[in-house]
């Protein structure tokens, strides 16, 4: 029994030597990994709260394991977090499977707590045949290194002091104890691969070849090190050639690398969802001249002449309001305004200015980002032209297109595609009396340059 305690301790010492002042945040489901840990803890007199989070999945189940964590640690006198929450509806909101939407919920709640009441680290219950089964899994499923690493004992703020101690002691322990768990009756149900994992694969993997489960921890921790190490090292030769943007969104010049693509863009996208097909076709796109485009559930990959651009499709780019007499804008970006008479005027032929017949405009103006079906009359053009069409023939790049914006009139009217061109509709002409002026001093930025 007191091996597990030792190797607690044992691991947070080499966490901190000043762990005893530290502060804890506890995540605990109810069964039996979290409540010898929360124990463990507790027998160390560290400073901890619990935290526990209803998914609403297992109906009655689910709302006695919070019933029973709250009446436990509140007898204790253990500062405790609560929270219920519609796993269900999360995942079919944000086309999650279960499994992801009760991950994100978990882990947003924590970080919120840790944030709020500043604890120094959150603790989870993962064992080693949790790293173990999360192995095989991410196997079946189709893992890069980092996810053969499985789940790491320490990452940033989360730390998992039992990683090296398996299900069976832990059993064990609470036994001892008199540690009281609650059981979830799923985790005997086959229709999931982790259950089917430690209950058919491990047994079998076992019977070849008897306490093989140490061997495969050991080269899970070896693969962790060396996917650690692999990251660095990459991140530091990728750096002069992937330039990031504002909103996260970021390019990559593949001409200029001398690596293998497949390694790059796994490390690059499989992070962000990309699967093994997707980057497969990316690696053939490349190269093309023409742009090809790469759905991921939070990003728009762009291929086009060897270059890679990934684009955030969830920034939310300002609507800003312009009135007759506004003078300048500093926001998304600084424009410049006046209004001059025609016998004043000196045309600037640079695509940032632009130049308007004021009887011509309605006003207020809104500044806004281009949307799908805009179209516009380009000055020096008679028809309306689509802005995708119209970017295409200007060659903007994915990047561009993604921070471009235009100014419409009251109306709902297109008349400048800002930095590009002023619609045929409100040119200057010989029976302009009063010319409103425009300066865009827009520049997509790369953060380095902020």
């Amino acid at each position: 029994m007191v091996k597990i305690e030792s190797a607690v301790n044992n691991f947070l010492k080499e966490l901190n030597r000043n762990y005893k002042q530290l502060k804890f945040l506890i995540g605990v489901s109810g069964g039996v990994d979290s409540m010898v840990l929360s124990n463990i803890f507790m027998k160390l007199n560290l400073n901890i709260a619990i935290a526990h989070v209803n998914f609403q999945l297992r109906g009655n189940d689910s709302d006695e394991d919070e019933q029973f964590v709250r009446e436990y640690f509140t007898n204790l006198d253990i500062p405790i977090y609560i929270k219920k929450v519609d796993t269900k509806t999360y995942a079919k909101e944000h086309k999650l499977s279960i499994e992801e939407a009760a991950r994100e919920l978990r882990y947003d709640y924590f970080e919120e707590l840790i944030e709020k009441y500043n604890y120094d680290y959150l603790v989870l219950a993962h064992q080693a045949n949790d790293v173990i089964e999360t192995f095989f899994i991410n196997i079946l499923r189709g893992a890069t290194l980092f996810g053969l690493s499985s789940i790491p004992q320490k990452r940033s703020q989360i730390i998992r002091p039992l990683w090296h101690v398996s299900r069976i002691d832990i059993e064990n322990y609470a036994d001892a104890q008199n540690i009281p768990f609650r059981i979830d009756k799923t985790n005997n149900e086959l229709i999931f691969l982790r259950n089917r994992i430690r209950q058919e694969l491990l047994p079998l993997i076992n019977n070849m070849r008897p306490g093989v489960e140490k061997t495969i921890l050991n080269n899970i921790q070896i693969l962790q090190e060396q996917s650690d190490t692999y990251d660095f090292l990459l991140k530091k030769y990728l750096e002069p050639y992937i330039v990031y943007y504002e909103d996260m969104s970021f390019s990559i010049n593949f001409l200029q690398l001398h690596l293998s693509k497949i390694a790059v863009l796994h490390f690059i996208l499989s992070p962000l969802s990309a699967t093994f097909d997707q980057i497969q076709n990316i690696i053939k796109a490349l190269p093309k001249n023409e742009t090809r485009q790469f759905i991921l559930p939070d990003y728009n990959v762009y291929t086009q002449k060897s270059k890679l651009y990934v684009i955030n499709n969830h920034t939310t780019f300002p609507e800003i309001t312009i009135t007759k007499n506004r003078k300048t804008i500093k926001e998304p970006f600084e424009i410049n305004i006046k209004i001059v008479s025609s016998d004043e005027l000196s045309i600037n032929k640079m695509p940032h200015f632009a130049f308007m017949d004021m009887e011509k405009i309605k006003f207020p103006l809104k500044l806004r980002k281009i949307k799908e079906g805009d179209s516009f009359v380009p000055f020096g053009m008679k028809s309306l032209v689509k802005i995708s069409d119209f970017l295409i023939n200007q060659k903007a790049t994915p990047i561009e297109k993604h921070f471009q914006y235009v100014l419409e009139d009251a109306t709902g009217q297109i008349i400048w595609l800002v930095g590009r061109r002023i619609s045929e509709v409100v040119k200057v002409d010989e029976n302009t009396k009063q010319v409103f002026v425009l300066e865009s001093k827009q520049k997509i930025k790369s953060r380095s340059e902020q």
